[in-house]
């Protein structure tokens, strides 16, 4: 999983969602993810707008639609 998600490199081979490698267009291969969290995904030491921000940034939305 740390290698899908582009956390740990991966030592053979290669990872690509919907036809992108995720080394060299990481960007467009997550757009094509869902995230389904198994507990709560909402971190105490942040404000309700930060986690939208975070959840854009996430999904690519540019910063120019987030507000």
């Amino acid at each position: 999983m740390k290698i899908i998600i582009a956390e740990e490199a991966p030592t053979k081979g290669r990872v690509q969602i919907s036809g992108h490698n995720i080394n060299t267009h990481m960007t467009e291969a997550f757009r094509q993810m869902g995230y389904c969290p198994q507990h709560d995904a909402q971190w105490k030491n942040i404000t309700v707008r930060e986690h939208l921000e975070c959840y854009a940034a996430i999904r690519g939305v540019p910063w120019s639609e987030v507000d």
